[in-house]
């Protein structure tokens, strides 16, 4: 069944859940953890303080952070300030976060203290940075990021009510040339929410996520951020992918539900080999998607660990998924599933737009409601 009722606004999500569930922990990391009441208040605020630095509806702000709770509540804030949010990965060079503010043309950058210097550095290439909100012990210059969320500001947040427009530019690789920015809505992300990880994974507010996975990324920016959200879950998210931590945080018995991609699954399976028992705690289900998930790899982690792994096909052009398995029915272990509902998928012939014969290799096309606003500032792109 189709979950529509989790395709709303950010705001909406962020104050129904404050509203129902304000003393639960929404998101934790190793070092701190926001309720749902204080997200609502702390997302507000930093949405307000960015309209007082001259953030306007449309304007882009980046966010270059490791995966965290400010990570988050910087996404969220964003949004809530009618602004279009710019993940960039922690780990880029200085040449690609250079790249990524120019191309998009970034108006202010939350990032940490050891990375403020760079950024201040690479402004003169990038004449749209005004300003820079830094995170992390060190006093001084600058702006705060703690003093902006927990103070309040002289704007409201916009709050904005279309979920249409554009929300989100999303650098992929793609196969050629420089990355290309994917203009993504809060209505394509939840459509794959709503379609996919509450009907088919069964995603809701009784599940406690553990996520490795980078948030910067589109599967975690939809699986990892929004569908959190909307369903009202809670999550803890790791820095960076451990075996032994995952292993470790698995065992706590806490976690209901793990989202990974298949070299994660490769390396639990790995770091088990000669123990009698593992125990994953009350782990009911893992999927996976970002790369290919090969048959054996699937079973061994079913056979091993007594916990169901789905295996699903997206890109950041889908908003992430296009196909996925289900845990009812019949699996094919190796296939990426079935179309999720709503969406037309076809194989074609990539000279002749032609469908190609059943069995045969084509080229898979997409059409629905999660598909890609298009490319930034690239329309002969965006036109083929």
């Amino acid at each position: 069944m189709l979950r529509t009722d989790l395709i709303a606004s950010v705001a909406t999500l962020v104050q129904r859940h404050a509203d129902e569930r304000g003393d639960k922990v929404a998101f934790a990391d190793a070092t701190r953890q926001v309720t749902y009441g204080q997200l609502a208040a702390r997302t507000a605020n930093l949405a307000g303080h960015l309209a007082d630095l001259g953030v306007a509806e449309g304007d882009t702000v980046a966010i270059l952070l490791p995966n965290s709770v400010n990570w988050i509540e910087s996404s969220f804030a964003i949004t809530r300030a009618g602004a279009i949010g710019v993940p960039i990965s922690n780990d880029a060079t200085e040449g690609e976060i250079a790249y990524r503010l120019q191309d998009a043309s970034c108006k202010v950058v939350i990032t940490t203290d050891e990375r403020a210097p760079m950024i201040e550095a690479i402004r003169a290439q990038c004449p749209t940075v005004a300003t820079v909100i830094a995170i992390g012990r060190e006093a001084g210059g600058g702006l705060r990021y703690e003093n902006l969320v927990s103070t309040p500001p002289h704007s409201q947040p916009r709050d904005p009510s279309s979920i249409h427009d554009a929300a989100y530019i999303i650098y992929t690789s793609g196969t050629t040339g420089r990355a290309k920015g994917v203009l993504l809505s809060v209505h394509s992300m939840l459509w794959v929410t709503a379609s996919c990880w509450a009907p088919i994974a069964q995603l809701s507010e009784r599940d406690k996520v553990l996520s490795p996975l980078p948030l910067f990324h589109s599967y975690a920016l939809n699986l990892s951020v929004l569908s959190i959200l909307a369903a009202g879950a809670s999550e803890y998210i790791m820095e960076k992918f451990s075996t032994t931590e995952a292993l470790r945080l698995l065992g706590s018995g806490e976690f209901t539900f793990l989202p990974g991609v298949p070299t994660m699954f490769h390396y639990l399976l790995e770091a088990v080999k000669g123990h009698d028992q593992v125990n994953l705690g009350g782990l009911r289900l893992a999927v996976s998607a970002g790369a290919i998930m090969p048959a054996t790899l699937n079973r061994e982690f079913e056979s091993r660990f007594g916990v169901m792994l789905l295996d699903g096909y997206g890109i950041t052009e889908t908003a992430t998924m296009v196909t996925m398995n289900w845990p009812t029915g019949g699996r094919v272990l190796g296939s990426c599933g079935l179309p999720i509902p709503g969406l037309a998928v076809r194989i074609v012939d990539a000279a002749s737009g032609k469908d190609v014969p059943a069995g045969s290799e084509g080229e898979l096309i997409v059409r629905g409601p999660n598909v890609m606003i298009g490319y930034h500032n690239k329309p002969q792109e965006t036109a083929a």
